[in-house]
């Protein structure tokens, strides 16, 4: 998603067109419901995530990070070498994020979508 908003970012570039993406970190909602999420960086809320969209339509920005701290480690995971971002990761737990997750906190929203 976010190589196609930049398409358009330049595609319409002098059209007085805006176009931000949102990049929220895992949510409190049903769906991160049991994702242990990355060390050091607090799950967000749909308030946090609504309003920094809100934000972005008020005052427009290419890019909108929820929480804040989730800019900052694209921005150092883009210049750091690959062997450092990679270590980086592990030791914030970002390369598993998606994988470790609590089975039972989850179990209610996975009998929903498999159904």
């Amino acid at each position: 998603m976010h190589g196609y908003t930049e398409s358009l970012r330049a595609e319409y570039r002098w059209s007085g067109i805006d176009f931000t993406t949102v990049f929220p970190n895992i949510a409190h909602t049903r769906l991160g419901a049991g994702v242990r999420g990355i060390k050091l960086v607090p799950k967000c809320t749909v308030d946090q995530i609504a309003g920094r969209i809100v934000d972005a339509v008020d005052r427009p920005q290419p890019y909108v990070h929820i929480p804040r701290a989730i800019g900052v480690l694209s921005a150092a995971a883009q210049v750091a070498a690959p062997r450092v971002r990679d270590r980086a990761f592990a030791l914030l737990g970002a390369d598993r994020a998606m994988i470790n997750i609590d089975s039972d906190a989850r179990s209610g929203y996975e009998s929903e979508i498999v159904r």
